[in-house]
């Protein structure tokens, strides 16, 4: 099994390096610093054997949330580490009184949109050129929480 926990400061190098293996546009370390810093969002990893393989970054305000970020590892990929993080994160957002949680998923991402379907993600709308590297449309999603 492997452990989903928060994110740490001593994670950062790994996280950074898995923003670039991911992301045209990544985050830097001192972006993800903020996860663990700052009293409106948190990180959470997903580990293989020890070290950080995926993450999800949120940002949350009264009783809403949003998906930042989430990035697997391509090694990773289809074994489970972007569902138990999505599980984990509702679990977290629940206990902090979040009701609803957003997120935005390039158009042509057809394997998170089809996880976020799967996780009860509904779609909300379209951000139009909200990608650059390429540019590219955005889909608006949103769950409700219990």
């Amino acid at each position: 099994m492997n452990p989903v926990r928060f994110l740490q400061k001593e994670d950062l190098p790994v996280i950074a390096r898995l923003e670039r293996a991911c992301f045209s546009r990544p985050w830097s370390e001192t972006a993800l610093f903020s996860l663990c810093t700052e009293e409106n969002q948190f990180g959470l990893v997903w580990e293989n054997d020890g070290q950080p393989a995926a993450y999800l970054g949120a940002v949350f305000t009264g009783e809403e949330a949003e998906i930042a970020n989430l990035a697997v590892f391509p090694d990773f990929r289809r074994k489970g580490a972007a569902t138990a993080l999505l599980k984990a994160l509702f679990g977290v957002l629940q206990e902090k009184g979040i009701k609803a949680v957003f997120l935005e998923v390039r158009v042509s991402n057809a394997a998170a949109i089809r996880l976020y379907e799967k996780c009860g993600f509904h779609r909300i709308g379209t951000r139009k050129s909200f990608y650059s590297l390429p540019r590219e449309d955005a889909l608006l999603f949103r769950k409700d929480l219990p």
